[in-house]
């Protein structure tokens, strides 16, 4: 039996158009990522992507390189180039001139003291005894990547953070997380969160911290990963640049955590180990199984801060074996991160970024020995010093008010009544510029009228017209604030600005790029992918070729 033209042609085109409609269905469902991941490793240079990389797994840092969309030239545009103002210029996508956190803390006018980024007496701790859970969002002026993906869900799409810092958990999460939980450490080893996001602790987050995992590592003697005399991209494992722990007689390997714990506050020990960044891995894996995170077809986030990092930086320095190990470390527990990602989603079902919140300038202490250009700068002197020359110049120093975060506030009602000129305040500014280690010093009538991208650029964008001081400075470059031991960060130099951007997942392009982007351009990315609103005060824009 045969069947005429038109009926053979009637099937077929039925079933195109079943098969079409499928694919249709199946595009739709695949028009957004179940899963998106932020990962942020605190205080991570651009270099540590490349530096350790000879002993690095294939499947942690190495695989965001080959699989995924390399930024090499990923910077901050503002300073200063701390924790808080890098958490929230990620998911913000824009500058503290806009999301208003311009330190970890800073002199309040209004409240005439200094005041926490995330400090919030109107909440309490929940799930812990201390007050390190009377916290929220509300300093952050903006809303954030978490925040779009709930307005525009209707509330649907989940947005958890965490952290073992309270500001890293609790910045990146916005206004309308479900949840963000910090490590409150001590005795306890508990992770915690505030009666901001919810009265009672997860029953979920009540049995992890009865397992007692922080504990359990706080028992384990920090060793290196491989034979000590391998660590050839480091200094000498003893050296007058590393601070010991508190109970040791020399910051070396190796570190006897179950001797060293108790007299370093118990599990707040894990901060200044690897084991911080292991036990931040494990609470997240917990909270994606228990909170059901990327099990339906809205994309949930998770944004996941790395402290360990920072702690480990600052009191060892850039080129200490601790450092190398933490990183060597850290690759194997991406690797691990990753995998399980892969299994509990697959590959093509979540997208993960990796970037850091700043950089570090190498150890301070070793630049100056190895007479390098470098130098210490001590603002409690300015202070002193500056109080006298307004007693000697005004006959008071009333008209200062505070010396904080490189910025100094004035009182204007003092200046007011004494009818000071502008030439009486701009000897200020010539008073500071003459002080040992001070680069650049501005008033803060003139920031506006910055542009590009030299040091002068950089304090516009970090300058909130609200919150900031009246004079600004930057230092030279490899002056610090700090002691001569271990290392920091803050400035607009290229040590504390060139941070690693990878991209990884769905929808990303295996490419590597070299021209120079923002890190305040995450966010509008990640939203351009998504095709949701860009946050309400986002001032970075799409990141091109990342999309396949």
């Amino acid at each position: 039996m045969r069947f005429p033209k038109q009926c053979i042609s009637f099937l077929v085109g039925c079933l195109f158009f079943w098969f079409s409609l499928g694919w249709l269905v199946n595009a739709t469902a695949q028009d957004r990522p179940k899963l998106m991941v932020g990962i942020v490793v605190d205080q991570m240079r651009y270099d540590h992507l490349f530096k350790y990389a000879n002993r690095y797994t294939t499947g942690g840092f190495m695989r965001f390189l080959r699989e995924g969309n390399a930024q090499h030239a990923a910077y901050y545009s503002y300073i200063p180039t701390y924790t808080a103002p890098g958490h929230a210029t990620i998911y913000t996508g824009t500058t503290p001139s806009h999301h208003g956190i311009i330190a970890n803390e800073w002199y309040s006018r209004s409240e005439q003291t200094m005041v926490y980024c995330v400090d919030d007496t109107l909440f309490q701790t929940v799930g812990g005894t201390s007050k390190k859970g009377r916290c929220s969002p509300n300093r952050l002026l903006c809303n954030t990547l978490g925040d779009g993906l709930k307005q525009f869900s209707q509330g649907q799409a989940k947005v958890f953070s965490l952290g073992l810092k309270d500001r890293s958990a609790i910045l990146p999460g916005g206004h309308l997380a479900d949840g963000a939980f910090w490590f409150e450490g001590g005795k306890s080893g508990h992770w915690i969160t505030s009666s901001y996001y919810t009265d009672v602790l997860p029953k979920w987050v009540e049995s992890y911290n009865k397992k007692g995992y922080a504990k359990k590592l706080a028992e384990i003697d920090w060793n290196t990963l491989y034979p000590l005399t391998t660590y050839r991209q480091s200094g000498p494992d003893n050296n007058a640049f590393e601070m010991a722990f508190k109970g040791e007689d020399a910051p070396v390997f190796p570190h006897k955590l179950k001797i060293l714990a108790p007299v370093n506050d118990y599990t707040s020990v894990l901060k200044y180990t690897p084991y911080g960044n292991s036990l931040t891995f494990d609470f997240a894996k917990e909270l994606l199984e228990q909170e059901h995170l990327g099990e339906d077809e809205m994309t949930d986030l998770l944004a996941i801060s790395l402290s360990s990092t920072d702690y480990i930086g600052h009191r060892f320095g850039t080129h200490s074996v601790e450092i190398e190990d933490t990183y060597l470390r850290l690759d194997e527990e991406v690797n691990k991160f990753l995998q399980f990602l892969d299994e509990k989603y697959g590959r093509e079902n979540y997208l993960v970024f990796l970037t850091s919140d700043h950089g570090a300038m190498d150890t301070p202490g070793l630049a100056e020995q190895t007479k390098n250009p470098a130098g210490f700068f001590n603002s409690d002197s300015l202070w002193v010093q500056l109080k006298d020359f307004c007693l000697k110049t005004f006959n008071t120093s009333q008209i200062l008010d505070n010396l904080s975060n490189n910025q100094l506030f004035l009182n204007a009602d003092v200046i007011d009544s004494l009818d000071l000129a502008d030439d009486d305040i701009e000897s200020i500014v010539e008073f500071i510029e003459s002080a040992p280690g001070v680069d650049k010093v501005v008033l803060s009538g003139e920031v506006e009228l910055f542009d590009g991208d030299d040091m002068y650029a950089k304090l516009k964008k970090g300058y909130h017209n609200k919150l900031s001081g009246d004079i600004l400075f930057t230092l030279l470059p490899n002056w610090v604030e700090y002691e001569k031991q271990g290392t920091t960060h803050g400035s607009g130099f290229e040590y504390d600005t060139h941070v690693p951007l990878l991209f990884m997942g769905w929808g990303i392009k295996a490419v590597s790029q070299y021209d120079k982007v923002s890190i305040e351009d995450i966010t509008p990315t990640l939203c351009a992918l998504l095709k949701i609103t860009f946050p309400s005060a986002a001032t970075g824009k799409p990141i091109p070729g990342v999309f396949r």
